[in-house]
């Protein structure tokens, strides 16, 4: 078959998507899109155009929830990946991929997991107020996470253009800290904090300020249109989508619009015609 084009890819993913929506309703789980997936329902009706990955986000107890049944009720078409299904796969957080697809990420070119076409879903977990505005959590949580992900084979100096952060990662990667204290620490941050904090983190592989939210934009969701389907969607997305995005219904200039690096996609020519029966 010709080679996949970036719409083949967000079709797959919109066909994942619809899945996600599947068992969530049927087990009443509470998820929302998020990111690019919340910016393009809102600003596009659908994918950024650009756009290569679908995000959803769900409260930490929904997101436990969510990969016990996932599990049994996936249908073969689909893989649940995570640290529990892919021995391979180190991020803290959970994808829904395609069989019948593979994607080799320029960071992760070498690893053995498996690589279908995704979804992302991200946990969201409440945070202390003292660690919601604590510059140097964010920055201990980043240093670690990067070493985590050098130490495990993630090339992350082939997406790195400034030569000084190059050599700072080389630098991390070697440093004599264990792979298991890391991953105690990047899986420790998959806990709730106190119940009366007022804000929530989305666990993601590079932690930062603009990951923690108010905790009340998320206490209820809309419904938005997305391509063909319809998706829930924080009521509140005009406070999160700026606190990520600034003035989110800008179009960014063509150098500023940014896609996954990718060094080949493969579709089944099985993947394909299923998808034309979605």
């Amino acid at each position: 078959m010709d080679k996949p084009t970036l719409r083949d890819v967000q079709l797959i993913e919109l066909c994942i998507a619809k899945e996600i929506k599947r068992i969530c309703t049927k087990h009443n789980i509470c998820y929302f899109m998020s990111d690019g997936t919340l910016l393009g329902a809102v600003r596009h009706k659908g994918f950024i155009p650009w756009d290569d990955d679908m995000d959803f986000g769900m409260p930490l107890e929904d997101y436990k929830k969510f990969l016990c049944v996932a599990k049994e009720e996936l249908s073969e078409d689909f893989f649940l990946q995570h640290v529990t299904t892919d021995a391979s796969y180190i991020l803290p957080y959970a994808k829904v991929r395609m069989n019948g697809t593979a994607v080799k990420e320029t960071v992760a070119v070498d690893s053995k997991m498996h690589c279908g076409i995704w979804v992302d879903i991200f946990p969201y977990v409440t945070i202390e107020e003292k660690q919601a505005f604590s510059a140097s959590f964010f920055w201990k949580a980043n240093l670690l996470m990067t070493m985590y992900l050098m130490k495990n084979g993630y090339a992350l100096n082939a997406v790195t253009r400034n030569p000084l952060k190059k050599i700072a990662k080389n630098i991390l990667k070697y440093m004599p800290v264990k792979k298991k204290f890391l991953q105690r620490y990047i899986f420790g941050l998959l806990r709730d904090g106190s119940e009366t904090s007022d804000y929530c983190m989305k666990i993601r592989a590079v932690l930062g300020e603009q990951f923690v939210f108010r905790r009340q934009w998320f206490d209820y969701c809309t419904e938005i249109h997305f391509e063909d389907d319809i998706f829930p969607a924080p009521v509140c997305y005009d406070q999160i989508l700026t606190k990520e995005y600034g003035e989110y219904m800008v179009i960014p200039k063509r150098a500023e619009r940014k896609t996954h690096s990718t060094v080949s996609v493969c579709i089944d020519e099985s993947v394909m015609k299923k998808l034309r029966e979605y």
